[in-house]
């Protein structure tokens, strides 16, 4: 075993466990209130779906993904392959559109008073809970394919378009199918990110203009 893969793991594998103890503390938070009946914030459901995509994303990619840096690269099977990747597949994008939903949400609850977005906020507090329950369903029919181009490392059939991914193995095409489903992809993710970014440039920008008309 090569010192760099050593090295990368043992990085690896410190991150997991910061990760996972922090992602795990506040979901266990957040189910704890519940059950005693306190009263939560809506933006608390939102990081209660985070979390909890946060915490099934490193389980299904920096479990796997430090095991193979040690060396282990077939113990995973082809069923194992699948499912891993799947769930890796929705929680990446399930965890990305939560992000997004907070970062909206705050902007739009800290805008003045005045400002026309203070009439989504009524709106936006109701349906917070229905957006994230319909994201899950809806990642989950974006990556359908995703069982279907995944298998073991081990997979015997011999074929050109094969990339071995250290414990999986993915299936590319260059067909025209495929370029829309990537495309279909890529523009729910740049949304996303393009969103997150509008919502941030907005809340740097309300202090500064509550801060002019003073």
């Amino acid at each position: 075993m090569a010192f760099e893969n050593i090295a990368l793991g043992i990085f690896l594998f410190s991150q997991i466990t910061v990760g996972m103890i922090g992602n795990s503390s506040i979901l266990f938070y957040y189910v704890i209130l519940k059950f005693t009946g306190k009263h939560l914030m809506p933006k608390d459901l939102i990081i209660e779906h985070l979390t909890f995509a946060n915490c099934l994303f490193i389980i299904s990619k920096g479990i796997p993904q430090t095991l193979s840096d040690y060396g282990l690269k077939d113990f995973l099977d082809d069923f194992g392959c699948k499912l891993i990747m799947y769930i890796y597949r929705i929680t990446r994008g399930m965890s990305l559109y939560a992000m997004c939903l907070l970062s909206c949400f705050q902007a739009i609850t800290i805008s003045p008073s005045n400002s026309r977005w203070m009439k989504f906020k009524h709106r936006a507090t109701k349906y917070l809970g229905p957006s994230c329950s319909l994201s899950w369903l809806v990642h989950s029919f974006l990556n359908i394919l995703t069982p279907a181009r995944v298998s073991g490392p081990s997979y015997s059939k011999n074929t050109t378009n094969r990339m071995i991914y250290g414990y999986c193995s993915w299936f590319a095409s260059g067909n025209f199918a495929t370029a829309l489903y990537l495309f279909l992809l890529c523009f729910c993710d740049g949304l996303c990110l393009g969103l997150m970014a509008c919502s941030s440039v907005s809340m740097l920008w309300i202090p500064n203009a509550s801060v002019n008309k003073v």
